[in-house]
């Protein structure tokens, strides 16, 4: 009668399954993230919705192997703190979150990353009987504008297929780590992108132009006033006397 439960328990498993959920890891991620050489001068707004914070991934793996549990993993969470990660040391004025981009004047770039794929299987690992791998594959979409709104990446960038370290335990706690590992790489691949971009715009900005000299007119011309000297101090006359005329 035993057997008969636990038999029909596991058909009843198999069935219907069970979900386990991947937890964000600030850990893992913070030894995870990428420096992509010395900070630049700016600012950087990482733009998402309400939507896209609330997005949580929900299946199964395309392997028989794990099929019985659904993973749930939040990439809208993920997505957003590990670009906040990031480019808080990509740039000297660190990153932000917001949900508005209306008034981008303080800002050297927004970014705007959502995850547009992911799909997992569980397989062994080569060489092992007893160790398994989690394989998959994330693709994130990466939208930057500069200031002014200019459009300065919108591309997506495709992980290809990744594998997990080798576990003998439980698959779902290494489908964590090498999701939130893999995130970690593309995005960096978007902050050597995104730094690149804005050392151009600002290299290809005109250089603001010397104001001119305001013109200010001489003078009025005033003639110099005609020098006259005083006059001389002359000797006083000498008076002649004349002789005196002498009468016979």
């Amino acid at each position: 009668m035993r057997m008969l439960r636990s038999a029909a328990a596991i058909t009843l498993v198999m069935a219907t399954g069970c979900a386990t959920t991947v937890r964000y890891s600030p850990d893992l991620v913070a030894g995870q993230i990428q420096r992509i050489g010395a900070p630049m001068p700016g600012k950087v707004l990482v733009h998402t919705t309400a939507e896209q914070d609330a997005y949580v991934y929900s299946g199964r793996p395309k392997s028989w192997a794990g099929s019985a549990v659904k993973a749930k993993i939040p990439f809208g969470e993920l997505t957003r703190e590990i670009a906040l990660k990031t480019f808080e040391g990509s740039f000297s004025g660190g990153a932000v979150a917001g949900r508005s981009a209306r008034d981008t004047s303080g800002y050297s770039a927004i970014l705007m990353p959502y995850v547009t794929h992911f799909d997992y299987l569980y397989r062994p690992s080569p060489g092992s009987l007893v160790s398994m791998v989690a394989d998959v594959r994330i693709k994130l979409r990466a939208k930057v504008m500069g200031p002014g709104a200019v459009v300065l990446i919108d591309k997506e960038y495709d992980s290809n297929r990744v594998v997990s370290k080798p576990t003998a335990g439980y698959l779902p706690k290494v489908l964590g780590a090498v999701a939130q590992t893999v995130l970690c790489d593309l995005m960096g691949e978007v902050a050597r992108d995104m730094k690149l971009a804005v050392l151009q715009q600002a290299m290809a900005a005109p250089a603001a132009r010397p104001t001119a000299p305001v013109y200010t007119p001489p003078p009025a011309y005033t003639p110099a006033p005609v020098y006259n000297p005083p006059p001389e101090d002359l000797p006083d006359p000498v008076q002649v006397i004349p002789d005196p005329v002498m009468v016979e």
